[in-house]
């Protein structure tokens, strides 16, 4: 039982947590962790929830010798941390994509999303379709909320009144562990490398909270703003997810105007790091259209 209770750490910093890629940068009054690697045409990319920008790195490495990599820690997330205004709705991350990209001088950029982030994405590309070049949605939220019944105990906390008093403090390495086991297919891809990643930033102070906050919030499923969407689109989508159905992939099919879908046979929730090689090629493939 000792496992479960972890207090929370400063890891933003912790300079030993930090590498030469790290950087930070003011938007809207929040310190933003994020990394900026390569040179070419801007991608930007956006994690989803209880994410990080780690969870890019198979693709990060491939692309940076081609492009610019841009990946930040969403607000309320990884080494980012909470937000100061507790604002967990939708339009603050769009407002704050938007904002981010003019910090960056981001005149046009090529923008991805996976999870809750691939809605922030198409949500942001249908505001600001002047600036977005192609859109690339990987298992996207908007038809369907995340499945809870396959999370583990900790993080089916994170939907009742009990998990809203006790989830800042109550955490387990060993429940993370079959949390992540749950989003991937290839289950093995699970280590304790990757486990303590999530650890890490789901640790950092007030991370917690907001894992709860953002899980209840409102606004996850948005049809309207999906059918406003007229940017290129590319969608990514394993067949074995079992957080978010692939069959949401064929809604979303319906209402974009100009789009594309490929699923991956042997992918859960991550086709960027089970599949990573062949999703990074077909995601080459689809950019190199509208370069």
């Amino acid at each position: 039982m000792k496992e479960l209770y972890i207090k929370d750490i400063d890891i933003k910093n912790n300079v030993t947590k930090l590498d030469r890629c790290s950087k930070f940068i003011e938007v809207n009054g929040e310190q933003i962790h994020y990394k900026d690697e390569g040179e070419g045409h801007p991608i930007l990319f956006l994690h989803g929830i209880a994410g990080s920008l780690f969870i890019w790195d198979k693709w990060g490495k491939r692309l940076k010798n081609h492009y610019r990599v841009i990946r930040p820690d969403l607000p309320a997330f990884g080494m980012t941390g909470n937000t100061h205004n507790n604002d967990f709705s939708t339009d603050y991350y769009i407002n704050f994509v938007k904002s981010f990209a003019e910090a960056l001088g981001l005149e046009q950029f090529f923008l991805a999303g996976h999870s809750t982030g691939g809605q922030i994405a198409y949500e942001t590309a249908a505001l600001i379709p002047e600036k977005v070049k192609a859109l690339v949605l990987i298992a996207p939220t908007g038809f369907s909320k995340i499945n809870s019944s396959v999370l583990s105990a900790t993080f089916r906390l994170a939907f009742n009144t009990f998990g809203k008093k006790h989830i800042t403090w109550l955490t387990s390495r060993y429940l993370l562990k079959k949390y992540l086991k749950s989003m991937y297919h290839k289950t093995e891809m699970v280590t304790e490398e990757l486990t303590n990643k999530f650890l890490d930033n789901i640790l950092q102070a007030g991370n917690r909270q907001s894992f709860f906050n953002y899980f209840n919030k409102n606004g996850w499923e948005n049809t309207l703003t999906i059918s406003e969407i007229n940017t290129p689109t590319l969608m990514l989508w394993g067949e074995k997810d079992k957080i978010l159905p692939v069959g949401d992939a064929s809604k979303f099919k319906a209402l974009i105007t100009s789009n594309r879908l490929i699923t991956y046979p042997d992918s859960g929730h991550f086709p960027f790091d089970e599949v990573a090689e062949k999703s990074c090629i077909d995601f080459v493939s689809f950019l190199e259209e509208y370069i």
